[in-house]
C-alpha cells in the first residue's frame, strides 16, 4: 500500500513550496528505508527557470502503512503531529530568536491522522552524512552534539524560564507514557538475564534487575511522566541517538565534524535537560568516551548551557525557584535523571547495535512485539542476542554504569 502523499498532484504541490517561481519538469521517487515508525522516500526533482535546468533532492517521511504495529504506535503517541508542531511552530521560533539551526529545512508537513508526512530538504546536498551506528560517536562528534543540544535546551529554557507548566500550556502533546512499555521492557530484561547466564556472567544479573526490575522501572516511569518541579524543564529532542543526527565535514577531512543537524523531532518531551543528555550519552557515545570522558562531556554541556543562556539575555548565575543552578546542583539533577537514559539504553542497545548495518524493519517489529509466540520471533531474538558488538556495548553499560 502506498501513501496518497506520493500521488502526482500532492507531490507537485509539496515540491512547489521549495520555490514557487520554479517550474517542475520531472521527478522520481525512491523508497530509501521502510522503518518501524515511518517510511523514508527520496525525491529527485528537476526544475526549470528562464531556460535553465537544475536538480535537487528532498526527503519525504510518511506513516508506515504496511506495518500495523508501527501505525498503532504512531497513532497512540501522535508522532507526526508532534513533529509537525516542532517544524512548523517551535523550531522556526528558536532559529529566529536564538539562532538554533540544528535541523533541516522543512517544505511542508501534515498530520491529519491518515496520510501524515514530513517533507524536508535532503541534508546530503550540503555534505551532511550519518555516522556508522555500530561504532558509536567519538569525542569530537560527542562534543559537537552536546554543544548543539545545549543550544536547543538553553533556547527553550530562556523562552519559558524553565517552567514546565508554561511549556505544557503551549504544547500539551509534548508528553509521553513510558508505562506502556512495561511488557516489552520486562521481556528484554528476561532475555538479558539469560544472555548473561549463558555467558557465565551470573554476577551481573542483580545489576540488570536493579535497573530494569519493578522498582527501577517504576522510578523511571515517575521521572518520565512527571514534569520536574525541583529542576528546570526544557523541551527535549526525545530520541537523540546516532541515527537521528547528520554531520558535515570539510572537503578533505572526513573525520572531524564541522556541524551537526538533528533529525526525527517526533518525540519532543517536557522534562529535565538530563533526559536528552543521559539518553544520548549512554546510547550513542562510544565506549572510550563513555568510560573515560563522560564527566568532561557533562561539564562541557553545563558550561555551554550557562554561556548560551547568558548570551540570550538570562541573568547569570542562573537561578530556578530561588536556587542557583550551580555545577553541584546540575550533578544532583544528573544523578537523578541518568536512570532514564540508562534504562532506555538497556532497552534499545540490543536493537541499535546488532550487527546488520541495515536495520531490518520486520526484525524490529518482532523484537518489540509483546507476542512471544509470533512467527519468526525466536530466530530474530537469537540473532540479536548473539551479536558481538551489541554484547560489548551492553556489558559495558551493565558492568561500568549500573551502580552495585
Amino acid at each position: 500500500m502506498a501513501s496518497s502523499v506520493l500521488c502526482d498532484k500532492k507531490l507537485r504541490e509539496i515540491l512547489q513550496k521549495y520555490d514557487p517561481n520554479l517550474r517542475i519538469t520531472s521527478y522520481r521517487v525512491k523508497l530509501l528505508h521502510s522503518l518501524y515508525l515511518s517510511e523514508i522516500h527520496r525525491i529527485e526533482a528537476n526544475f526549470e527557470k528562464d531556460g535553465e535546468q537544475f536538480q535537487t533532492f528532498f526527503i519525504v517521511k510518511t506513516v508506515p502503512l504496511n506495518n500495523s504495529q508501527g501505525m498503532k504506535t504512531v497513532a497512540e503517541a501522535n508522532l507526526f503531529y508532534r513533529e509537525a508542531l516542532m517544524y512548523k511552530v517551535l523550531l522556526p521560533r528558536l532559529k529566529q530568536e536564538f539562532g538554533f539551526n540544528a535541523f533541516p529545512r522543512m517544505l511542508d508537513a501534515s498530520s491529519n491522522g491518515v496520510d501524515d508526512y514530513i517533507a524536508l530538504l535532503d541534508l546530503t546536498l550540503d555534505g551532511f552524512r550519518m555516522v556508522d551506528r555500530l561504532k558509536g560517536l567519538d569525542w569530537d562528534h560527542s562534543l559537537m552534539t552536546i554543544q548543539a543540544l545545549a543550544k536547543l535546551h538553553a533556547s527553550t529554557y530562556c523562552l519559558y524560564g524553565g517552567d514546565g507548566k508554561s511549556i505544557l500550556a503551549d504544547f500539551p502533546c509534548f508528553v509521553e507514557k513510558f508505562s506502556r512499555l512495561e511488557t516489552s521492557t520486562r521481556n528484554t530484561m528476561f532475555e538479558m538475564e539469560k544472555m548473561l547466564k549463558d555467558n557465565g556472567l551470573e554476577h551481573l544479573v542483580s545489576r540488570v534487575l536493579k535497573s530494569m526490575g519493578h522498582e527501577g522501572f517504576a522510578k523511571v516511569v515517575s521521572l518520565f511522566e512527571t514534569i520536574p518541579t525541583e529542576f528546570p524543564s526544557v523541551i527535549n529532542h526525545g530520541d537523540l541517538w546516532t541515527c537521528n543526527m547528520f554531520f558535515k565535514y570539510g572537503e578533505n577531512d572526513k573525520e572531524n565534524p564541522l556541524e551537526v543537524k538533528f533529525l526525527d523531532y517526533q518525540m519532543p518531551l517536557i522534562s529535565s535537560r538530563c533526559f536528552d543528555l543521559s539518553y544520548f550519552i549512554f546510547i550513542s557515545a562510544d565506549i572510550k568516551v563513555l568510560n573515560e570522558r563522560m564527566m568532561e562531556l557533562l561539564r562541557s554541556y553545563f558550561e555551554a548551557f550557562n554561556a548560551l543562556c547568558g548570551q540570550f539575555g538570562a541573568k547569570l548565575p542562573l537561578e530556578f525557584n530561588g536556587i542557583e543552578l550551580s555545577w553541584e546542583y546540575f550533578l544532583k539533577e544528573w544523578n537523578i535523571y541518568r536512570d532514564i537514559g540508562l534504562l532506555c539504553a538497556l532497552r534499545l542497545v540490543p536493537l541499535m547495535y546488532w550487527e546488520p548495518k541495515t536495520t531490518n524493519d520486520s526484525a524490529i517489529q518482532l523484537f518489540v512485539s509483546d507476542d512471544k509466540e509470533a512467527n519468526g520471533q525466536k530466530e530474530v531474538r537469537e540473532t540479536i542476542w548473539s551479536s558481538r558488538i551489541m554484547k560489548e556495548k551492553l556489558l559495558n553499560l551493565i558492568e561500568n554504569h549500573i551502580p552495585n
